[in-house]
This record gives structure tokens, C-alpha cells and sequence, in this order.
């Protein structure tokens, strides 16, 4: 018999250089480039999976009418590498942009930092012995953590804000899901949470951003989850598109994005397996094996706050924020130790106006840190991940903008416990044939049960518990148990 054992690991984040020339006729000055970046797909082979990916690319520029934008995509294709994965393997990616460069103004290069990370369910497990009918067997449950593939398929997500500008064009928008409350019944996985969504737009030639946020719940059909299952939504792909509406003081802003969402169940499976056999009649050789199987996997958020400061150009005197771009998040790491360590960076693009009204793009990287208490967390941290949930920025004196905000974060830890399982037993020869007349006490020794007796005494467990009425069960050191045969 088969045991599966399947279990979620991560894979190494892969993190590259992308660069795209584009010609800018009539630019004078480069304000800022934006980029976002989705998995379109992902293709398991042996020891690998290739992560396709689009890149979205939209340069804001002044020139002599004001600012202006051009528009361009990028397919890249990213390599995750991890030795037990395969062509049937089940791998779920995300891709994002951690930071971006750029030089020159007409002829431009632009070069971003992708990085493409994920998830996979590993195939483990063991074969238990196959023994024969005449064997007496030693049993024993244990619950076993089992991983297995949620598929959950598209959602549409809409919402709608008012802003006082008249939208002249909408440049640039990312989006990006929080989730933040996962229930689940037969078949069906309920999920909350909220879309965030970043907009770039010109309005009378000068550049507004305005954040969206578009709260969500939604239920989705996932086959084999039960109301005791964990289950883990990961939204994959963020396909998102603002338009404007004009009114008389303004206009609104509306939002409408298609979620695709995957990820995986943790399932509690109660499995009886074979921990020992022997034969009455024949003498058997058995080997036995060790598997490391995970019995408990959990899950603890916690929301981390973060404070950094980005300088301004010394040639530059900003008077206002225009806009925030998307964060992103990047280097994130989680230790296993108590206390638990979660700690990363966070690039963020802000815009700026100068004491003339142009922009000035001003990016910061900041680095955080929290500690968490491991009390209640499985001892074993498997992966985190943590997506920013609010951040602001304001300008301090000095030539600096201070920027503001909180994570959520959410570390996965596993408990894990050694099996000891029958792996094999073969019949290598007869049993001698027992005296006429066989009388034996049996002292109970530490740590034998009743199996181990009757595997002593060459019986079996019901024959010894008709022998001994008054035996209480589970037997305990010392106990003395009868056994005698006549022919």
C-alpha cells in the first residue's frame, strides 16, 4: 500500500534584468517609467518550470506641449528551478516588478528588475509492506498532512471612485489583490478581501495618481475541499482596466479586474498503517523504514509597520506629491527561529512637483523587520508572504519625502514527526514445531504492548485475551500475561 504524503514547497525566487529600448521623438525630459508584470504561464518539466511572463511598460514624458506617455509590452520567459519537480508537477508562479531604470530621453533604455517566484506541490510518500494472509499485523493510525491542487478559476471584481480632476488620459494602472478571510465548505472555498489598484492619469497637463480600493467577496467551486480543509488562495493573474466617466465637478474613476486565483488545500487524511508482522509458522525476516511525514500545518498574519526616507535631488525643490506608484516587495525572507524573523525591502515610485510644476520622480527602497512570538506556530517555518497594505508619503524639510505604511504578512509553518513503517517481510523458512505442552508467564518489558507479547510468545492478540479473561488493555509494565498450549 501506498502512502501519500504530498507537501507544498517553495521555490527559489529568480530574480533578472530586463531591458527595452524605445524612441521618444519628441521628449525633453523622461519623468518616470512604469511596469508591471503577470504570469501568462507556467510549464512544468523535469527539474523545472518555465514561467511566462508579460510586461507592461508605460513612459511618462514632458515635452512641448506638456506630458505625454507611449506604451509597450515585453514577453519574458523565467526559469524555476527545483529537483523534484516534473512535467505532471502542479506549480503556481507570480511575477512582479521590483524596481526600474532608465537612461537617456529620445533614444531610451529602460531596464527593470523581474522577479518571478512560486510554489509546488511535491510528490512524497512511501510504500508499506504487502504481507501475507496468514501474518498477524501491527496497526496503527496516524494523521497525515496531505497537499493538494485548488483550482479556482476566475472572479470579476468592480468598484468606482470620484475625483475632483478631469481625466485628460489614464497612463498607467496596476492592481493587486490583498486577501484577507478564507472560509471553506463541501466543494467551496469563500474568499474576502480587498483590490488595490494604483492609477497613473494627466490631467491639464500634470500628472494626479489616485489609489483605488475595491473591497471583495467572492465564492469559489473547489472539488475535494471539505469544511476542515486549509485552504491557501493565491490570486495568479490581475487583469484590470480603468476608465473614466466626466461629471461637473469632476468625473469618476472605474475599475473593472478579472482575478484568476489557484492555490492549494492542506487535508487531515487518518491513515492505518503496517508497523510489524511475523508469521506463526514461518520464520520471516522484515525490514522497516522511517518516513518524515507533516502532521499539523498553520498559519500566522501580522500586520508590520514600516517608516523610511527617500532624498530628493539636491538640484530639485519640491513643493508637492503628485502620486504614488505601486509598491512592490522584494528579498523577503522568514526565519524558523523563536523568535520568528520576517524581514524584506520595499521599492516604491513617488512623483513629485518641483517649484515650477514639473514632476520629479523620487524612488525609495526600504528595508524592514519584525519580530513575532512563536507561541502557537508550528516549529518549522515553511514560506511567508506579505503584500503592503497601506502606504503614504509626505514631504519633510531637508529635501526628503518620509514614507509611511503597513505590511501584512503571513508566515506558513509545519509540524513534522517521524513514521516507522513495515517496509517489507518475506518467509524464509519454517517455524520448528513447539513442544507437546508449552506453559509460559510472560513479564511485560518497557515499551511492549500487546502485539509484542503475542510476536514473543509465537500467538496472536485474540488468542491472548482469551487466555486472560481479567487483562486489562492496554497492558503496562510489569503486567503478567498467561499462555499455554496443548496438543
Amino acid at each position: 500500500m501506498y502512502v501519500k504524503c504530498d507537501t507544498v514547497k517553495k521555490l527559489q525566487p529568480v530574480q533578472t534584468y530586463v531591458d527595452t529600448d524605445m524612441e521618444l521623438n519628441d521628449a525633453e525630459e523622461v519623468v518616470s517609467v512604469q511596469a508591471k508584470a503577470r504570469v501568462d504561464s507556467v510549464t512544468p518539466s523535469q527539474g523545472a518550470a518555465d514561467v511566462v511572463t508579460t510586461i507592461d511598460y508605460a513612459v511618462i514624458y514632458a515635452c512641448a506641449d506638456g506630458l505625454a506617455s507611449v506604451k509597450d509590452v515585453r514577453t519574458e520567459t523565467v526559469r524555476l528551478s527545483a529537483p523534484f519537480l516534473n512535467e505532471s508537477g502542479f506549480v503556481i508562479a507570480e511575477a512582479g516588478v521590483v524596481s526600474t531604470e532608465f537612461v537617456g530621453t529620445l533614444k531610451l533604455r529602460v531596464r527593470i528588475m523581474l522577479e518571478v517566484s512560486g510554489v509546488a506541490i511535491e510528490s512524497a510518500g512511501f510504500e508499506n509492506a504487502f504481507t501475507a494472509d496468514n501474518m498477524c499485523l501491527k496497526k496503527e493510525t496516524a494523521p497525515i498532512c496531505v497537499a493538494e491542487p485548488v483550482k479556482g478559476g476566475e472572479f470579476i471584481v468592480e468598484g468606482g471612485d470620484f475625483v475632483h480632476e478631469s481625466v485628460d488620459e489614464v497612463v498607467f494602472t496596476e492592481s493587486s489583490i490583498k486577501i484577507d478571510s478564507v472560509s471553506t465548505a463541501t466543494d467551496i472555498t469563500k474568499i474576502g478581501g480587498v483590490l488595490y489598484t494604483y492609477v497613473r492619469y494627466i490631467s491639464d497637463k500634470k500628472m494626479f495618481g489616485y489609489v483605488m480600493r475595491t473591497p471583495f467577496e467572492e465564492e469559489l467551486l473547489t472539488p475535494g475541499v471539505t469544511e476542515s480543509s486549509k485552504v491557501f488562495p493565491l490570486p495568479v493573474k490581475v487583469n484590470a482596466g480603468v476608465v473614466f466617466t466626466p461629471t461637473e465637478s469632476g468625473g469618476e474613476l472605474k475599475v473593472e479586474a478579472a482575478v484568476s486565483v489557484s492555490g492549494y488545500a492542506i487535508n487531515e487524511v487518518e491513515t492505518e498503517i503496517v508497523t510489524d508482522a511475523y508469521s506463526r509458522t514461518k520464520v520471516t525476516q522484515a525490514e522497516y523504514g522511517v518516513a518524515e511525514v507533516t502532521c499539523d500545518v498553520c498559519g500566522i498574519s501580522e500586520k508590520i509597520k514600516f517608516f523610511g526616507n527617500a532624498a530628493v535631488s539636491e538640484d530639485k525643490n519640491v513643493r508637492s506629491i503628485a502620486a504614488l506608484g505601486a509598491p512592490a516587495i522584494c528579498a523577503l525572507g522568514v526565519s524558523a527561529a523563536d523568535p520568528v524573523v520576517i524581514e524584506g525591502v520595499i521599492g516604491a515610485e513617488i512623483i513629485c512637483e518641483d517649484d515650477s510644476g514639473k514632476p520629479v520622480r523620487v524612488y525609495a527602497e526600504i528595508p524592514f523587520r519584525s519580530e513575532t512570538a512563536a507561541k502557537g506556530v508550528c516549529p518549522s517555518s515553511v514560506m511567508v508572504s506579505a503584500s503592503v497594505q497601506e502606504y503614504s508619503a509626505r514631504l519633510r524639510q531637508g529635501g526628503t519625502v518620509e514614507i509611511t505604511g503597513e505590511i501584512v504578512s503571513t508566515v506558513y509553518s509545519e509540524t513534522k514527526e517521524e513514521l516507522k513503517y513495515l517496509a517489507s517481510v518475506v518467509e524464509i523458512a519454517d517455524k520448528p514445531a513447539d513442544d507437546d505442552l508449552v506453559i509460559s508467564l510472560y513479564v511485560v518489558g518497557d515499551g511492549e504492548g500487546l502485539f509484542e507479547v503475542a510476536k514473543a510468545l509465537n500467538s496472536d492478540e485474540e488468542e491472548l485475551k482469551r487466555m486472560n479473561p481479567a487483562m486489562t488493555l492496554p497492558v503496562r509494565t510489569g503486567d503478567k500475561i498467561l499462555y499455554y498450549k496443548a496438543e
